[in-house]
């Protein structure tokens, strides 16, 4: 997690990723199911210190180091000195945050170390195990409320997966 020239903190991350236990719905095979920002959202960038509203996703799972950084997403440290997402990924970043050249090289030369091929790598046998589970997944999505509205009408809700007919 690199510390960048100007002061930025960056790292990768891949918990988007998510493991239903099969207790989900079906997806087509060779798929996994990801968390991306729910529509409502706008486009990124969002801001780091606010809520994002995720919804559920399915993609094939990738082939290649650079397949699977499409899934990987970049953190940025908020003023609370926590990790959160800006809207960026792996495969075009930097696309919401400017750099300078220097920033850039130092990115550029954590990016590129063996252990971030190896995260690369392992991140992409857990897309194929995700995609396995998905294959047999017999659930149903349950949203539960979570709360009253808020002033712009939305609940906050969470999910739970149960069993078909149950």
């Amino acid at each position: 997690m690199p510390e960048l020239p100007s002061g930025a903190n960056f790292a990768i991350d891949r918990s988007a990723l998510f493991d239903h236990g099969g207790n989900w719905t079906k997806c087509p095979d060779g798929h996994f199911w990801y968390w991306n920002a729910a529509p409502e959202m706008g486009l990124p960038p969002f801001d780091l210190d606010a809520e994002i509203s995720l919804m559920a996703e399915h993609a094939l799972v990738p082939s290649s180091r650079k397949d699977m950084t499409r899934f990987v997403q970049v953190l940025e440290m908020n003023d609370d000195g926590l990790y959160s997402w800006g809207g960026e990924w792996l495969s075009s970043f930097p696309q919401y945050v400017e750099l300078s050249q220097k920033d850039m090289a130092a990115w550029n030369a954590w990016i590129n170390r063996p252990e971030v091929d190896a995260f690369l790598d392992e991140t992409i046998y857990e897309c194929q195990r995700l995609a396995e589970v998905s294959r047999n997944a017999e659930g149903r999505i349950v949203v539960e409320s979570r709360g009253e509205r808020d002033e712009d009408g939305w609940v906050k809700g969470g999910h739970r997966a149960t069993k078909q007919g149950h």
